[in-house]
Parts: C-alpha cells; sequence; structure tokens
C-alpha cells in the first residue's frame, strides 16, 4: 500500500491524525494514520482504489480520496510533486 506524508503545521500533528482516523471510518481508501519523525506532517496508508492509475511504477492517489484527505481540517496539502501525490514507499 502506498502511503504519503501529509503537512499539518507543526504542533497540529496530534489532532489532524484524530481527525484522519475518523476519516479513515468513513472512507475505504484510507487505511491508516500514524505520526511521522519529522515535526509537521503526518504519514497516511492508501489503499489502491479502482481508479488507481499506474504511471512509471507508483500508484496515483485515486481521486476521490485525495479530496476526503485534503478535505479533513488541519491537513494543509499532501506531499507530491505539482498536481500530482508522490508517496513515501
Amino acid at each position: 500500500m502506498p502511503t504519503y506524508a501529509v503537512y499539518t503545521g507543526v504542533g497540529k500533528e496530534n489532532a489532524t491524525l484524530r481527525n484522519l482516523k475518523a476519516a479513515a471510518r468513513r472512507c475505504k481508501e484510507i487505511v491508516s494514520a500514524a505520526l511521522t519523525p519529522w515535526p509537521g506532517y503526518v504519514r497516511v496508508e492508501v489503499k489502491a482504489g479502482d481508479n488507481a492509475e499506474v504511471k512509471n511504477a507508483v500508484f496515483s492517489m485515486p481521486k476521490n480520496t485525495r479530496m476526503v484527505i485534503e478535505l479533513v481540517p488541519g491537513v494543509v496539502k499532501i506531499l507530491g510533486n505539482g498536481n500530482e501525490t508522490v508517496p513515501l514507499e
């Protein structure tokens, strides 16, 4: 499963983590969320859905899942390369 880094802002990691876990109960593609060793970031594991595309051997995050994550309170940005999200693993 691809893992993405989500920027939350320094000091807001725990609140955003709780909000992401609540979103994971509603959205089946979000598997889990956990703190990262970097301040201001949270790791999010996403299950590749039916609408995921393979681009250069990297799974692109499903657009509906990306929208759910970006609408979670506390999430500033999903890290990536321009408009594309880039998984950590």
